[in-house]
């Protein structure tokens, strides 16, 4: 079912491609897609083989962005997670950092801060 929905929604963003990014394949590994910003600002996205019923992993810049497992929805397309991304990475006050940062994520992030 993973392969089938992400070939789907590739194709689906392919042929109306988003205006603000572009996106394509890992060396032909349907489960990681690799983007870039209007900015240049490279990202990349890591589908689990249980897509769409648990979130991906990914990262903008080689900073780690989720969703919290308990927000997620099978419902949540590549395309809505990409814009969501994006929506995310323009926030210079980084407000909504919290909604959708993981739990883990923020610990390690403290911890970050307090050792330097």
């Amino acid at each position: 079912m993973a392969i089938r929905r992400l070939q789907n929604e590739l194709k689906e963003i392919q042929d109306e491609p988003m205006d603000f990014c572009t996106v394509e394949l890992n060396e032909d590994d349907i489960f990681t897609w690799n983007g870039k910003f209007d900015d240049d600002t490279k990202f990349q996205i890591k589908f689990h083989e249980q897509h769409p019923f648990s979130p991906p992993k990914a990262r903008i810049n080689d900073i780690r962005f989720c969703y919290d497992t308990s927000e997620w929805s099978p419902a949540i397309t590549a395309r809505t997670f990409i814009l969501t991304m994006y929506l995310f990475h323009n926030d210079r006050k980084l407000k909504y950092r919290e909604f959708f940062t993981h739990p883990r994520s923020k610990r390690r992030e403290r911890r970050e801060r307090n050792v330097t």
